[in-house]
């Protein structure tokens, strides 16, 4: 009877220790002062965006404390702990404009008039708690940020000087990205003599010189210990153990001591920078509408993957085809991961949505304005400043009627779009919903079209009427003579005749775009035919690789493209390199 009892006790303790309650993991609750926090939405890039696990979350929630709730820390954020019908009804708040990252406030008490609400929201120290059953729109408001602080971005906003800071930390047990101070200033910011393709000159190059992801000033020149950009803080924690939200605190707090401000203060963007986590299998993630973004091992100095995470700043939301990252034709999409690859830019949704091209724009509305076709000759954003563009227009967006609108570019393949991987100089279709301008909407690329090509749309918009985008004519040209696509976009019955004669000049939207936040959907509507292959130069980031040495710095990158050929590009630190590595 004594061996019974002694195995039963022992099955129960192990029963126990398999499945101990999720509240014996909650730490203590938090007595709160203030009437809510601000509400936050986070973009995750996985390792490898194209196999990332099936339980990996694209986008979480989180709330921002107010200072007095979180012992006088400013900026402290803790995650959201919903359940999954939680999350999709914050995802379709953000669909409606009902929340807005970075500016909504979640209220810790429930709006009393509001039918079928009942308790309050629970903050600990490590999470916070919505109570399930409940409206969520119930505890959200708009409004402000109760500090004021004014470093909550908008889309639409990416333009002029934007004053950087690059955060290095160390922790505890000297845990550190490999980078020198002075190789991240040179990876993020340059100049191109230390480093040709950094963040700063393809931010440069992509916005036509319209915005300038600049190092942000601080000290003086003269000190020993300034890079600029850059500083390097030891932080009092470790990584092994501690959560993000601890992580983020102890950087900001080192931070905030050593530069005297209260961050991000005088600065548009902060990137941190850490060696590695508990468990942590994303390469970076980032804040809507904020300044704030977060990266492991080498990936700041990766300067596509900066281009990327930034775009979650900017509000924009993933490039998907199949899945959520693997709109090839995009930042927004699978990021180049090296040192020296960035030359790509942001497709014609997202191009639409931040507003460097506005007096290239088409807004094309057949079933709004009456109009039953449009014919004209695009422009690659590469050859925007181009001499010989001529008004001719580089992103073309087709109204629907509805929120869900298409968009069209040339995807030329040249300069600063050279690294490009799918449908280049090709016609490239997306759609998107939120008009197209929307805080976090997911686009999705639907056709890569060639010369001769046609995509059709079935009832577009209800009207009854397909709509149909024909290729007419492709001319590549070169540096210094522009290439172009014509096109021919109708809706009904088509008579499509000879390609255009001659530019003219086209329309462009009155102002700059209005640009309201909503739904991030990683999985669009429709079925995508693409023209990804891997044997065809496009998909070349299959067999496009660095090779380096193990502080990740001394690097080669190896390009195999295939038509009809093997071809390989070597770029090397040393010329010894490939010898020292195989």
């Amino acid at each position: 009877m004594l061996f019974c009892n002694r195995n039963l006790f022992l099955l129960y303790t192990l029963a126990v220790a398999s499945f101990e309650p999720i509240e014996a993991t909650i730490s203590r609750r938090v007595q709160t002062k203030s009437e809510g926090c601000v509400a936050q939405a986070v973009a995750w890039l996985p390792e490898d965006p194209r196999n990332a696990p099936e339980n990996f979350k694209h986008l979480t929630f989180e709330c921002e404390l107010d200072p007095i709730d979180a012992k006088g820390e400013i900026g402290r954020m803790l995650e959201l702990d919903l359940t999954a019908k939680q999350e999709e009804e914050f995802k379709s708040l953000m669909a409606n404009g009902v929340f807005i990252p970075n500016s909504s406030i979640l209220t810790f008490n429930s709006n009393s008039d509001v039918f079928g609400t009942s308790g309050d929201v629970e903050v600990f120290e490590d999470i916070i708690r919505i109570p399930p059953g409940v409206t969520i729109s119930s505890f959200l408001r708009k409004g402000t940020r109760p500090d004021n602080r004014q470093r909550n971005r908008r889309l639409g906003d990416q333009f002029g000087d934007s004053p950087t800071l690059v955060i290095k930390t160390i922790d505890t047990s000297g845990r550190t990205v490999p980078q020198t101070i002075q190789e991240l200033s040179n990876n993020v910011f340059g100049p191109e003599s230390e480093d040709a393709i950094n963040a700063r000159n393809q931010f440069f190059a992509c916005s036509a010189g319209k915005f300038d992801l600049s190092p942000g000033n601080f000290g003086h020149e003269d000190n020993p210990d300034h890079t600029p950009g850059v500083i390097e803080v030891n932080i009092d924690i470790s990584l092994v153990g501690s959560s993000q939200s601890t992580i983020r605190s102890a950087i900001a707090r080192a931070a905030n001591a050593k530069l005297g401000l209260s961050l991000p203060g005088q600065y548009e963007f902060t990137l941190y920078t850490i060696e590695d986590c508990d468990g942590c299998g994303w390469a970076a993630y980032a804040y809507y509408n904020s300044h704030l973004s977060m990266y492991r091992k080498n990936y700041a100095s990766y300067p596509a993957v900066v281009l990327h995470e930034l775009g979650h700043n900017f509000g924009l939301g993933h490039s998907g085809e199949t899945v959520t990252y693997d709109d090839h034709s995009c930042l927004m999409g699978n990021p180049l991961f090296g040192f020296d690859l960035a030359k790509m830019c942001y497709n014609a949704a997202k191009s639409w949505q931040i507003g460097w091209y506005a007096d290239a724009e088409v807004d094309y509305k057949p079933t709004v304005i009456g109009n039953e076709s449009w014919t004209g000759q695009l422009v690659g954003v590469a050859q925007y400043s181009h001499a010989d563009r001529d008004g001719r227009p580089v992103t073309l967006r087709i109204d629907s009627g509805s929120t869900n609108d298409y968009f069209i570019n040339f995807n030329r393949k040249i300069g600063m779009t050279s690294q490009n991987k799918e449908g280049s100089d090709l016609v490239n279709v997306y759609e998107q919903d939120g008009n197209g301008e929307s805080t976090g909407n997911a686009s999705k690329i639907l056709k890569n079209l060639n010369e001769g090509d046609e995509w059709t749309k079935a009832n577009f918009g209800n009207s009854g009427k397909t709509l149909s985008i024909k290729v007419n004519e492709i001319v590549l040209g070169d540096e210094s003579i522009i290439g172009y696509a014509d096109v021919t976009i109708c809706l009904g019955t088509c008579n499509f005749g000879s390609p255009s004669i001659s530019p003219s000049p086209t329309d462009a939207p009155s102002g700059s775009s209005s640009l309201r936040p909503t739904l991030i959907s990683s999985s669009p509507t429709g079925n995508p035919t693409s023209s990804f292959s891997p044997t065809t130069e496009e998909d070349y980031k299959d067999y496009q690789f660095e090779v380096g040495s193990s502080n990740g710095q001394t690097s080669k990158t190896v390009e195999l493209l295939f038509d009809n050929m093997v071809r390989a590009k070597i770029s090397a630190c040393f010329n010894n390199f490939l010898n020292s590595q195989y």
